[in-house]
């Protein structure tokens, strides 16, 4: 995800079964240059990235994600007691060169290449 901003509870994936593996298995994923007002639900995540995001202060996160890394984000992720989640934490993001991404434009109806 990238240049959102979340209102709210962001789930990144819904129950599939049930017992030990109710949230399936996902790999991990990225958030970048995003707000997220309310929590995030990572359900099977192993790991996430998020950089250059503001958090907001009651963004707690929910299942998975047993290593999370926050980069040149501002605010916290929050854990559910006794949730053995990892997190690192790097101040400041160092250069980088943003790849083109897909934008859509909900007025207008369309959707555009947009290069960074």
């Amino acid at each position: 995800l990238r240049k959102v901003h979340i209102r709210g509870q962001l789930r990144l994936s819904g129950p599939v079964g049930g017992g030990i593996y109710d949230w399936g298995y996902a790999s991990g994923g990225f958030t970048a240059d995003s707000k997220i007002d309310g929590g995030v639900e990572f359900g099977g995540q192993q790991q996430y990235c998020t950089r250059n995001a503001e958090i907001g202060d009651e963004a707690a996160y929910k299942h998975g994600a047993w290593s999370n890394v926050l980069i040149g984000s501002k605010g916290m992720y929050k854990s559910e007691a006794g949730q053995l989640a990892k997190e690192t934490v790097i101040e400041h993001t160092e250069r980088i060169a943003e790849k083109p991404y897909i934008m859509f434009e909900e007025c207008e109806n369309k959707y555009y290449l947009m290069i960074p």
